[in-house]
């Protein structure tokens, strides 16, 4: 099995590299170092000879968390999976067969570029910003089915869906010494 991806979206604007010429984020909004569709969402490319169907193409959504159980799971390891990590495996997709197990969230968090959180499930997709100067920043939140380039925040005609967006940014923060974010650890 061959796999290709990339950890981040394109890059901005350093090293000659020209994102207005070469629109490498498309219509998303961003570039690397944010949590929003331009900075996080990246194609993967896998060819698995014999195993995947040529020009297969999905929308499943998964994040890097998922690769570790995939690949055990594509060895024959399953048992091999650790318990209790958040990533499921996506060789159902691969292959095309048996029933695909969903996130029921994605939670992404980044202390760098001023302090950020995302979190998403289903369509919806919300954005924390600027949280190392503002601990309380509001949450923007999108419906990535009508708007891919994160234009329209919804947050204010949906109060209950920011309010259970709060509660999984609460849930989903483990503090860590090797990752510190100040703004999320008091």
């Amino acid at each position: 099995m061959v796999m290709v991806s990339s950890d981040n979206g394109s890059t901005y604007k350093i090293g000659g590299y020209d994102p207005d010429f070469f629109k490498g984020t498309g219509p998303f909004r961003s570039a690397k170092g944010s949590v929003y569709e331009g900075g996080i969402r990246v194609p993967l490319i896998v060819r698995w000879t014999g195993r995947i169907k040529p020009g297969r193409t999905t929308d499943h959504v998964a994040a890097l968390q998922d690769v570790l159980p995939t690949l055990l799971e594509a060895a024959g390891a399953v048992r091999r999976i650790p318990a209790g990590i958040d990533g499921l495996s996506y060789l159902p997709t691969l292959l095309g067969t048996g029933k695909q197990s969903e996130h029921e969230y994605l939670y992404m968090e980044f202390p760098a570029y001023g302090g950020q959180q995302m979190v998403r499930f289903g369509n919806w997709k919300s954005v924390r910003q600027n949280l190392l100067k503002n601990s309380a920043a509001p949450i923007e939140l999108y419906d990535l089915a009508t708007d891919v380039g994160e234009k329209i925040d919804l947050a204010p005609k949906n109060p209950e869906l920011v309010e259970r967006i709060r509660r999984i940014m609460k849930s989903a923060r483990h503090p860590s010494k090797e990752f510190p974010f100040p703004a999320l650890d008091s």
